[in-house]
């Protein structure tokens, strides 16, 4: 399947279609005209899509269950919340934030239904300009974010973005730390 945001029926929500692109069918829908539902992302077992609501000038995080429908708020607070993405095992959803002043990596653990199950854990830490968390593999854990070729661990600086390899095997920051 593929999933994706459109708004082919109105405003922009997520969408489901075949592996060609056809028999799309509408997956989410909102009480709000004004909501727009865009950046979905694929949980690792392949049972929810995260995605950013955005309405107005208030951006949160919600999850969606592809066989109940049932949508889950992880976020819901006037904080611009951004990029969510699932970690490696489906446990936690990472994304961007201004929650603490500037832009900076969060981290939330879920459970298996996609429910909050914790507080909020801030990552990185400063002024920064922490996006583009769609990384494969990102480690829980204070600055524990990536993982080298082989499974090792290293401990990483703030930075400004990280990107990782298709086959989830290595990151690279792009900021102050570099591998």
């Amino acid at each position: 399947q593929i999933g994706s945001d459109a708004s082919w029926s109105g405003p922009r929500r997520i969408w489901l279609a075949d592996a060609r692109g056809r028999t799309a069918q509408q997956l989410t829908s909102d009480d709000s005209e004004a909501s727009q539902h865009v950046r979905p992302r694929w949980s690792p077992d392949g049972g929810k899509i995260v995605f950013q609501n955005i309405e107005g000038t208030k951006s949160d995080i919600r999850v969606v269950d592809l066989q109940t429908r049932v949508v889950k708020w992880i976020t819901n607070d006037y904080v611009m919340d951004l990029q969510p993405v699932w970690s490696y095992d489906g446990a936690s959803i990472f994304f961007s934030s201004y929650r603490s002043g500037g832009s900076n990596i969060w981290c939330i653990a879920v459970d298996a239904d996609g429910t909050p199950a914790g507080t909020m854990q801030q990552i990185t830490a400063g002024a920064g300009h922490d996006v583009d968390l769609d990384v494969p593999r990102v480690l829980e854990g204070t600055g524990d974010l990536v993982s080298e070729p082989g499974g090792g661990r290293r401990r990483t600086s703030p930075a400004r973005t990280i990107r990782g390899s298709h086959s989830a095997r290595w990151c690279r920051w792009t900021g102050s730390e570099t591998w």
